[in-house]
């Protein structure tokens, strides 16, 4: 009996580290597709606005639970399914992404969450985006996740990962990493086309 309980603790501290492995993983692609998507936006002339829009669809993946809606039809969306929340993603994306409603999710840093907490953020996670378009000819764009939790390890929400003061969230508590776009978090660069799509 001994035996076994030692032998599973490690195999469940395996799996469980693989599965950390994995997440952080997804969070990288995303990330890095991210910035693919909102420099192809810049490129062709999108402006500053539609550029961030578009990193942020693209990071959806990895960013979270929704949290807030615009539309009145997710104000709900704490009791929602995650095939609930996709079909509202599905229909509500275009409208975000030409402004007409906003989307609000756990890894995001959004004005609203910062008005409701004295101008501080409740989670230290945060997406940033970055826009340099200082060359005339290239636009380069980095999307990094500041702070993101291995959700494995301290749980998947700021609610486990601060209201727990235990630290018993699995193994250690607030425990996070960087997640930066690009081979050296230098984001992605692409020929500035904008002059042509604009004319």
């Amino acid at each position: 009996m001994t035996e076994t309980l030692l032998v599973m603790l490690l195999i469940c501290l395996v799996f469980f580290g693989l599965m950390q492995v994995f997440h952080l993983a997804v969070a990288q692609m995303l990330a890095d597709y991210s910035a693919w998507s909102a420099t192809r936006a810049h490129v062709v002339g999108f402006d500053e606005q539609l550029t961030r829009r578009s990193a942020e669809v693209a990071s959806i993946g990895a960013s979270g639970k929704m949290t807030r809606s615009g539309s009145g039809a997710g104000t709900g969306v704490d009791s929602v399914s995650q095939q609930e929340q996709f079909e509202f993603e599905v229909s509500r994306i275009p409208y975000f992404i030409m402004g007409e409603l906003y989307l609000e999710y756990d890894h995001w840093n959004t004005q609203y969450e910062a008005e409701q907490n004295d101008g501080v953020k409740d989670d230290e996670t945060h997406l940033d985006i970055e826009i340099d378009d200082a060359s005339l000819l290239t636009s380069t764009v980095k999307v990094n996740f500041k702070k993101y939790p291995l959700m494995f390890l301290t749980g998947s929400s700021a609610e486990s990962r601060q209201d727990d003061p235990s630290g018993g969230s699995f193994f250690f508590k607030g425990d996070w990493t960087s997640i930066e776009s690009g081979e050296d978090g230098d984001g992605v660069t692409l020929t500035n086309h904008a002059n042509i799509y604009l004319e």
